[in-house]
């Protein structure tokens, strides 16, 4: 602890020693094929493990995040494949190896129309939650103080783009 000035993390948890301020949440989805007829635009999240899911390694914060959930609803998710690269993970699904759980900006750009969907998780939903770090233990410096302000700036708009 104190060694670093400013961070950016994702699902933090509250220590003594960080001070943690809050700058955007997204909502993770099921990333796979486009459902059928049949099935909603939605996925509950207790049907989660019945997807075979392509997730990175712990302790990644969304896995750790879906995990927790999961947990708290007596219920585990089913990891077919572990790959610690978002865009790796996106080219497994595109080839119908499994799902992932991710946020809706992790879909390509580029992909042909319909190759793959977000469908929302629900009831609850889940978010994950970046925020910036800093060290409650000392005080910050001009340069700390103008680098988080200008990371506050411009990461919400770099999310909004994409």
């Amino acid at each position: 602890v104190g060694r670093v000035d400013v961070g950016l993390v994702y699902n933090p948890t509250p220590a003594p020693a960080i001070e943690l301020a809050p700058l955007l949440e997204e909502h993770l989805c099921l990333i796979g094929p486009r459902p059928g007829r049949r099935e909603a635009s939605t996925v509950p999240m207790r049907e989660l493990p019945r997807y075979p899911l392509i997730m990175p390694a712990r302790p990644n914060a969304i896995r750790t995040l879906v995990e927790a959930r999961l947990a708290g609803l007596g219920l585990r998710p089913q990891v077919t494949l572990e790959v610690d690269a978002i865009g790796a993970i996106v080219d497994l699904v595109a080839e119908g190896l499994g799902y992932a759980i991710l946020s809706r900006r992790a879909l390509p750009e580029g992909a042909a129309p319909g190759a793959l969907t977000a469908r929302p998780i629900v009831r609850p939903t889940l978010k994950s939650a970046l925020a910036i770090a800093v060290s409650a233990q000392r005080p910050a410096t001009p340069l700390q103080k103008a680098c988080v302000e200008l990371v506050a700036a411009l990461v919400p708009k770099v999310f909004a783009s994409r």
